[in-house]
């Protein structure tokens, strides 16, 4: 059973209730349109959802554990490892992980990123 992560819609619009329903109850999917564009909406016998489409709806739904890096990126903000600003770009590296994400340079100085940032001459061999 495949389970999906949505917004249940009532009345043709979005709500903040999110909720997870099976993808095989599904009858039907058709769109709403929020704001200037179309989203899918899917209809269940127990409920409509839309899938989240925005950012901002995700980081409504996970709350404040994630910070937003820029207008495109969300973080869980206690798996950032350190930051490093070259100059050109400012990178986040995870704990754990080969991942990494660009960092707003226009949010460098704000508190918890400056807490974060290293020199890019001290990043460790291994972290």
């Amino acid at each position: 059973m495949t389970q999906l992560l949505g917004v249940r819609v009532e009345n043709g619009e979005k709500t903040d209730i999110f909720e997870a329903f099976n993808l095989e109850d599904v009858i039907l999917v058709d769109t709403i349109k929020p704001k200037n564009h179309s989203v899918p909406c899917m209809h269940t016998n127990y409920g409509a959802f839309a899938c989240m489409h925005t950012l901002s709806e995700c980081k409504d739904f996970l709350g404040d554990e994630f910070i937003s890096l820029s207008n495109g990126a969300l973080a869980r903000l206690n798996q950032i490892a350190f930051i490093v600003d070259y100059g050109y770009t400012v990178t986040v590296y995870f704990k754990d992980s080969h991942l990494t994400g660009d960092l707003a340079k226009t949010k460098r100085k704000i508190k918890p990123f400056c807490d974060l940032m290293i020199a890019s001459d001290f990043i460790p061999e291994t972290f």
